[in-house]
């Protein structure tokens, strides 16, 4: 992307925030905020639509150095460059597990997923495909991963935005269905309830749901749907 790739776009996120300002008046250099009447709401928006549509996190120190158009691309522009640089040794995190079955009298579904040093689980198919019910079985942990992932990064990108989170709670749902002649996982719906701090700004708290949906490596790595719906609230 070159650097009028980069300010088309940011041009086109501030007609989106801001869709009655005169872009074509707007001075590189003056405050955005002032010229184009952003609360902090909206700006945060173009920092959500910045990471979105260019791929970069701002961190929020770094917000001063958005404040004018300039800014936005001179820093898009060096940031990306920087990311290219050192994209050739991007680190790479592997994940392990061990799992061992051995039959039975019966033939179960029964088996054991062990990870080093933490507590061996004890997983069986679904009690629809004759799975042991008392046990976990493997789409109740797809669908839990994918919500602990969400609130993992929420709770993350609270703290940077200085959303103070009190209580987070979540009751999942995934649905198993025929989708292009094959059973899978077509649709997870995350439903947390986020209870923030009384002083804290509940739109803000409501922006940066997406923002984790977007931001969350499970959700990234499925290709069933992944909707959140999230309840806000102030305690």
């Amino acid at each position: 992307m070159t650097r009028d790739d980069i300010a088309t776009t940011i041009a086109d996120i501030l007609h989106t925030i801001a869709p009655e300002a005169d872009l074509a008046r707007l001075p590189p250099d003056a405050p955005l905020r002032e010229e184009l009447d952003l609360d902090s709401m909206d700006f945060l928006n173009v920092m959500i639509a910045i990471k979105e549509r260019l791929d970069l996190d701002v961190p929020e120190a770094d917000h001063a150095k958005l404040a004018t158009l300039a800014g936005c691309i001179d820093y898009v522009t060096r940031a990306r460059a920087r990311r290219e640089r050192k994209d050739d040794h991007m680190p790479t995190h592997e994940f392990t597990a061990h799992l061992s079955w051995q039959r039975t009298d019966g033939v179960s579904s029964t088996h054991d997923v062990a990870f080093e040093g933490r507590p061996t689980l004890s997983v069986s198919a679904a009690p629809q495909y004759r799975g042991d019910p008392s046990r976990l079985n493997p789409e109740e942990l797809f669908v839990a991963s994918l919500a602990s992932c969400q609130l993992l990064t929420y709770l993350a990108l609270a703290a940077r935005a200085g959303v103070t989170v009190v209580a987070y709670e979540d009751r999942p749902v995934g649905t198993l269905t025929i989708v292009d002649k094959k059973m899978r996982m077509s649709e997870v719906v995350l439903r947390p309830r986020i209870t923030v701090d009384a002083a804290t700004d509940e739109a803000k708290a409501r922006a940066l749901v997406e923002a984790a949906h977007d931001g969350c490596f499970i959700a990234n790595s499925v290709r069933a749907s992944v909707r959140v719906e999230a309840d806000v609230v102030r305690g």
